[in-house]
C-alpha cells in the first residue's frame, strides 16, 4: 500500500499548492481508519527507499504532499515539532496529575 500512495503524491501532490486532504486519499486506497493511514505515511517518511519527503499540515487547509522546496520541509517540520511539543505538555500534565492518589488507581 505504502508504494501505492507514495507514487500517487509523486505523480499528483508535489508542492503545497498540490495538497490533498487524508480523507481524501483514504477513499482513493480504501483505507478504513485513520490510524492505518498514518502508519502508512509514518512507513513512507522512515524508510530510505522513498527518498523524497512527504509533507503535512493539519487542519481545514492542511493535507499531504511531496516537498518541493526548503520552506515546505522548513514548514513542514516546524509543524510536526509543534505537534510534538503539544504531546510532551499534555503528557507532563497527565503525570503530574496522575500522582494524586485520590484518582483512584
Amino acid at each position: 500500500m505504502e508504494e501505492v500512495i507514495y507514487s500517487y503524491l509523486l505523480k499528483k501532490c508535489v508542492g503545497y499548492e498540490n495538497r490533498i486532504k487524508g480523507k481524501a486519499l483514504m477513499n482513493l486506497f480504501d483505507i478504513k481508519d485513520h490510524k492505518t493511514f498514518r502508519s502508512h505515511i509514518q512507513f513512507i517518511r522512515e524508510n530510505p527507499a522513498y527518498n523524497r519527503l512527504i509533507g503535512s499540515e493539519a487542519g481545514k487547509q492542511g493535507g499531504y504532499w511531496i516537498i518541493a522546496n526548503k520552506e515546505e520541509f522548513d514548514r513542514t517540520v516546524h509543524h510536526l515539532y509543534l505537534r510534538a511539543k503539544e504531546m510532551e505538555r499534555t503528557s507532563k500534565i497527565m503525570n503530574k496529575k496522575g500522582k494524586n492518589k485520590e484518582r483512584g488507581f
